[in-house]
C-alpha cells in the first residue's frame, strides 16, 4: 500500500542525476521544510520524472507530492519518499504571485438583461 504525502518547504538542494548500468536514472531534492523545528528531507524522483527538479534553486518555494516507500535489505530496514509530482513557486522562496482579478467598468454592467435568475 503507497501512502501520498505532501512535503512543502524551500529548496536546499538538487543532487546530480544519476545512471545506472541497468538505465534506471533518479535525482535527489531536498526540501527544508523551515518552521521551528526545520527539516531537511530528501525525495528521490526516478526516470522521466527527474525532469521535473530542472531549473530550480535554492531557496525555492516547492510542494513536493510522494509516495512512503520501505523496504528489507540483508536484515536492515529503509524508507525513502518517491516524487511524482512537483509544483514549484517563485525562484526568491516566496509562493508566485497570483493576478488580481480587474474590477468590472460601471459600463458594462447590464441591470436589464434578460437572464432569468
Amino acid at each position: 500500500m503507497d501512502k501520498s504525502i505532501e512535503i512543502t518547504g524551500t529548496v536546499e538542494t538538487v543532487l546530480p542525476l544519476q545512471d545506472f548500468p541497468s538505465g534506471f536514472t533518479k535525482r535527489v531534492l531536498v526540501i527544508n521544510t523551515g518552521g521551528e523545528y526545520p527539516q531537511t528531507i530528501p525525495v528521490e524522483y526516478t526516470k522521466a520524472k527527474t525532469d521535473l527538479l530542472t531549473g530550480l534553486r535554492k531557496g525555492q518555494e516547492v510542494t513536493a507530492h510522494c509516495n512512503i516507500r520501505g523496504n528489507e535489505y540483508h536484515g536492515k530496514y529503509y524508507s525513502g519518499f518517491i516524487g511524482w509530482k512537483l509544483d514549484k513557486g517563485a525562484a526568491n522562496g516566496k509562493p508566485a504571485d497570483k493576478p488580481k482579478p480587474q474590477p468590472v467598468p460601471a459600463d458594462d454592467l447590464c441591470e436589464d438583461d434578460d437572464i432569468p435568475f
